[in-house]
């Protein structure tokens, strides 16, 4: 009875280790894919939603004093973006299940540009200051990550499948801001014209145009997190094409930010002669500040008096506006790159 028991234990054995050997293995696999992504921009979205919204109170500010005024366009912040990346797993299969660890390598992108115009005009009409704000906003994340993949054939040609990763990444923001105006001042009353005579009537006394950027370049790296589920379906050897829902944590905080601020005014006004405009003289004179600041990025309120409102605004030189009153509440800002994927992608098995 002990020399049966011995012997069914022995062919036993041998069959589980046969079977094991035969469903055991070991595979390389490439995994290459792209798609939707979205990417949220943080703190940075509360300052164009209050550009947004500043130009919209200036408008409703001179209107409600007569003048005419009206606001086109403007920037709505979208997530939309494109993602995409690949990855190299060893993987380790018995019968239906699948393991595989690797490394990969991710690249997310998200790029909009906008403008908004705001027209004032006053005096029937000839008075103007047009001013057109022009907005880019870039933001590139790549991603290292050590990943992990597990999937469940339920057939042959289909499998289910989660995979997870872990790694840092190196996020890049170009947010550029851009001003320009072009405006004209008249006036109905007495003037001196070209040609030494005395008229009245309308007649411009003063012109002239000015441009203001405002350019943040940001930079970190930063370890996040991912993790997604998927469908795969095999549909020739060694060959495979999946769809996959992933969501992504990437959460920047403290960070640093250079701030690069040029700004230029310059105008013509008509010579005074007995308190008058003497339009056969012209003076040309101009403003104009340039900094550049390198700091941590900031969120900050900014109070306008006229219109009785708090607006939120970005800066990385806190020292330029701390110095007055209507600046106020600086904190650091956070830029929340967390994000949700649609993707997909093939996995070609190399061996």
């Amino acid at each position: 009875m002990v020399k049966k028991f011995y012997l069914f234990f022995i062919v036993s054995s041998f069959t589980f280790a046969t079977s094991f050997a035969t469903d055991f293995q070991i595979s390389l696999n490439f995994r290459l894919y792209g798609g939707y992504s979205s990417l949220n921009s943080g703190d940075i979205r509360k300052d164009i939603q209050s550009l947004d919204q500043y130009y919209k109170d200036w408008a409703t500010y001179y209107q409600s004093r007569g003048y005419s005024a009206e606001v086109m366009g403007g920037h709505k912040p979208i997530q939309n973006g494109l993602g995409g990346g690949g990855e190299i797993l060893l993987g380790f299969s018995m019968g239906d299940l699948n393991l595989g660890v690797g490394l990969g390598l991710e690249y997310f992108t998200k790029t909009k540009e906008s403008s908004q115009d705001l027209n004032l005009r006053w005096d029937q009409g000839n008075s103007f200051h047009n001013r057109t704000r022009d907005m880019e906003e870039n933001i590139g994340v790549t991603g290292i990550l050590f990943k992990g993949n597990f999937s469940y054939n339920i057939i042959p040609q289909i499998a289910f499948f989660a995979d997870l990763g872990i790694g840092v990444y190196m996020a890049k923001i170009n947010y550029d801001l851009g001003w320009n105006g072009k405006y004209e001042y008249w006036d109905y009353d007495w003037y001196v014209d070209s040609y030494g005579y005395w008229r009245y009537g309308w007649h411009k006394y003063m012109y002239g145009n000015w441009n203001l950027s405002d350019k943040f370049e940001i930079s970190k790296n930063k370890i996040g997190f991912t993790g997604g589920l998927g469908i795969e379906v095999s549909l020739i050897k060694n060959l495979s094409f999946f769809v996959e829902a992933k969501g992504r944590y990437l959460n920047l905080a403290e960070v640093k930010a250079r701030e690069t601020l040029d700004y230029y005014d310059s105008w013509k006004v008509s010579g005074r002669y007995y308190s008058y405009d003497d339009l056969r003289y012209w003076y040309s004179d101009y403003d104009q500040e340039n900094w550049s600041s390198e700091d941590t990025l900031y969120l900050y309120n900014y109070y306008s008096k006229a219109r009785n409102k708090t607006y939120t605004f970005v800066t990385a030189n806190k020292a330029e506006y701390a110095k007055y009153t209507n600046y106020s509440d600086f904190r650091p800002a956070k830029i929340d790159l967390s994000g949700f994927n649609i993707l997909f992608g093939i996995r070609i098995k190399l061996f």
